[in-house]
């Protein structure tokens, strides 16, 4: 799940009591999020984002996916894989990085296998900041000490992008997201590269596929509205989606919840918070 979020300070409302098993979600902008949850959706579902999901009391948790099931502590899974988390007691928090992050390559590259299995926490100094999330009484420093700490984690994780790989897809996403309707006959004349090669080199570069990157495009508009006061049909609308419906369908098949799960406060709370 994300959210594009401009200069918007950290928020809260203070006539609702924000206690587990109540949803928290720690929204920085359009490329990164923070999760709490006490339990996740019992159907199968596949975000556009990677994840870090971590056990907050260290008890395993059971994560299916279409590529095998695994009992662990932490795991990073990579995007769009179908899968299922059974939460242990205490809960679990997720550092989701979404596709323009700088790391989102490194998930990216773990779709075949799926997920990886973690052998030590990116968070292990931070276990009373990630109670305090979980429990929503968080801060936006405490929650920029845990985004800070994944980040860290994945620099030191061995995955490199070189700086004309992150220029070619800074200049990739910019012009689809200035013409989301471009083609990629198009996309290859601006890029001044060969069609046959263009569709190969937005995957390896972005991390998506052209057609991926367009729909990501279309729920990132939804999150962008989702607590805008309008109808779900308006925001269907809005993002580019048949209609309602249609919305709803994919929303569930990507996030296990339908949209209107989101939008009611007693199941997830919303934290604005500035851009890191």
């Amino acid at each position: 799940m994300s959210v594009s979020v401009k200069s918007l300070v950290l928020r809260q409302s203070a006539n609702i009591e924000a206690v587990a098993p109540c949803d928290n979600l720690y929204l920085f902008n359009h490329r990164a999020s923070i999760l709490t949850t006490a339990s996740h959706p019992e159907r199968f579902f596949a975000p556009y984002s990677g994840a870090l999901a971590l056990s907050l009391s260290g008890r395993p948790f059971l994560l299916e996916t279409s590529a095998g099931r695994v009992e662990a502590s932490i795991v990073a899974i990579a995007p769009l894989v179908r899968r299922r988390l059974c939460a242990p007691p205490g809960g679990i928090v997720l550092l989701y990085i979404q596709p323009g992050c700088r790391w989102f390559g490194y998930f990216a590259a773990l779709r075949q296998a799926g997920f990886a299995v973690l052998s030590e926490s990116p968070f292990g100094r931070l276990k009373s900041e990630l109670q305090r999330l979980y429990q929503g009484h968080g801060q936006e420093a405490e929650a920029m000490a845990v985004y800070a700490a994944g980040l860290n984690w994945l620099g030191s994780s061995g995955f490199q992008r070189s700086r004309v790989d992150e220029e070619i897809c800074h200049d990739l996403m910019a012009l689809v997201d200035a013409a989301p309707d471009i083609s990629l006959q198009a996309l290859a004349e601006r890029m001044h590269c060969p069609y046959t090669g263009m569709s190969r080199l937005f995957r390896q570069t972005v991390g998506l596929s052209l057609r991926e990157y367009k729909q990501w495009l279309k729920h990132r508009a939804v999150f962008a509205l989702m607590q805008s006061g309008m109808s779900l049909t308006q925001i269907a609308q809005c993002a580019g989606f048949t209609d309602s419906a249609h919305l709803s369908r994919i929303y569930r098949r990507t996030y296990g919840v339908p949209p209107s799960h989101s939008r009611k406060r007693k199941n997830v709370k919303f934290f604005l918070l500035e851009s890191p």
